[in-house]
């Protein structure tokens, strides 16, 4: 067995519709709705979503070619890492490069026509100095910035160190947080606190984006002549879902369907799962895709008897294929064995 699932979205697309291209791929994620958050009753209609409950977690689906990129695991270009590369000022406090945002626009939370916001330095401050007592990630020396270590939310230029206590206590046997390291030092130092101030630039569209910061042109960001790689999409078998790319049109690389499960859990998606997502999307039935949306699975077989045939089928031939592998059949046999009537199997 097989749920729909969230996460499978994007391979679903291209286990449905081989050969499109990237605007054709971006226009389908975009056509989809999904939610982590919200949970749907068994009364409201397949194609019921709310927009203010899609989640911001799953939304690369609706961030254009910029989400299509990461999605794709596409490589960033050399000449986009070279543009983004923070500075540090004379005091050693880091200088945000500027940082892009694809958000929903404000108010409606319309993902098909999303807005940009661009986060730019703009200065900063340092105030008076002060004594300090706190913990610190690091052993630091006069010069160096101290963060505070529970949220970062304060920072100083360290000017003099009163006193130092190394606090990291090696862990015993019993200990089961093997790789923890908490902070490891005490200070009671003298800083000068700063803050970094940003300023935010919105844009209605990628040309006007693209104009005044070139750099965040997903064409500049990304290499879409990459010709393959993997789908991101939160599952712990990410790796083992691969695309392909001819011509500039994109495919579901078929030896997708030799690395997955037959079926698929939580973490994991598997054959029959990406059947049942595949035919979610196709139906509108967004109700799958919600949180707790398997417990809608054998309503929608039931409402939908061509949706029920093919995930039957799906489940079966995944089944049926699990077999032929550890029976090492030819690929004649499973396909005879296939063939026979349910019964005399």
């Amino acid at each position: 067995m097989g749920y729909s699932c969230t996460s499978l979205i994007p391979a679903a697309i291209l286990f449905d519709n081989p050969g499109i291209t990237r605007e054709e791929y971006v226009e389908l994620l975009n056509q989809t709705h999904c939610t982590w958050i919200a949970e749907y009753s068994a009364e409201e209609p397949w194609d019921f979503t709310e927009k203010r409950r899609e989640d911001d977690l799953v939304q690369s689906n609706h961030r254009g070619l910029h989400g299509l990129g990461y999605i794709l695991g596409l490589k960033e270009t050399e000449k986009y890492k070279q543009v983004v590369k923070s500075t540090r000022d004379s005091n050693g406090i880091l200088i945000p490069s500027p940082d892009l945002w694809v958000c929903p626009r404000e108010g409606n939370r319309n993902w098909l026509a999303p807005e940009y916001e661009v986060t730019v330095y703009s200065e900063t401050k340092i105030f008076p100095e002060k004594e300090e007592h706190s913990l610190s990630w690091n052993k630091l020396e006069i010069g160096d910035i101290w963060e505070e270590t529970m949220i970062g939310q304060e920072r100083g230029i360290v000017t003099d160190i009163l006193f130092e206590r190394y606090t990291y206590k090696e862990k015993d046997s019993e200990d089961n947080f093997d790789d923890f390291r908490g902070p490891e030092y005490y200070y009671v130092m003298r800083i000068k606190p700063f803050e970094v101030y940003v300023r935010k630039i919105k844009f209605e569209d990628l040309e006007s984006l693209s104009k005044e910061f070139p750099q965040f042109n997903p064409d500049f960001i990304y290499d879409f002549s990459q010709k393959k790689g993997f789908i991101r999409g939160g599952l712990e078998n990410d790796q083992d879902f691969l695309w392909t790319q001819r011509n500039k049109k994109y495919y579901l690389d078929l030896e997708t369907l030799n690395r997955i499960l037959p079926g698929g859990m939580a973490r994991w998606g598997g054959y029959s799962g990406l059947v049942a997502t595949a035919e979610a999307i196709r139906k509108k039935a967004w109700k799958l895709l919600s949180y707790r949306g398997d417990k809608h699975l054998q309503q929608f077989l039931n409402d939908f008897p061509d949706s029920r045939g093919r995930y039957e089928g799906a489940v079966i031939d995944s089944q049926l294929s699990l077999s032929a592998k550890l029976q090492k059949m030819t690929h004649t046999e499973l396909l005879r064995y296939r063939m026979l009537p349910p019964n005399s199997i």
